[in-house]
């Protein structure tokens, strides 16, 4: 049995089911590009790389990055400098920063990370490729 309607109702329904579509389209296209940027953000960081003693001039340099979601201290530090590093089974110790090595048992590199809350400096409980950025984070490397 062939049901007979007015062309009106045909184009309506015609329309109706070509918007559904093209919106089923678009929204698996957004969630396709989500997927492919693994849906997560990036964060802005502060990169201080301080010399102290070092250098006389020019001792501190300043970076502001934008990493993904997850990186660490340690993927920091190594997009804006060249790290001379050992790697243990519990994190990463960095000897040398561009060149500059340390001189044990009183010179090293130590990591810092800036409290908002405190508006102070903190030395890192933690090495570098085991503390976790967070966006808005300073993170510092300085010689001692």
């Amino acid at each position: 049995m062939v049901l007979k309607m007015p062309l009106r109702r045909k184009f309506f329904i015609f329309a109706l089911l070509a918007m559904t579509s093209l919106v089923g389209i678009l929204g698996a296209l957004y969630f396709a590009k989500m997927t492919t940027d693994n849906g997560s953000k990036n964060l802005l960081i502060t990169v201080i790389i301080n010399y102290n003693f070092l250098k006389e001039e020019h001792n501190e340099d300043n970076y502001t990055l934008s990493l993904p979601d997850g990186s660490t201290a340690f993927d920091a530090f190594s997009a804006v400098a060249n790290l001379t590093v050992v790697t243990y089974p519990f994190g990463v110790y960095i000897k040398g920063v561009n060149g500059y090595m340390e001189h044990l048992p009183y010179h090293y590199w130590a990591f810092y990370y800036y409290d908002h809350s405190s508006h102070n400096w903190v030395y890192s409980e933690v090495g570098v490729s085991n503390y976790y950025l967070r966006n808005d984070d300073y993170v510092k490397l300085q010689y001692i």
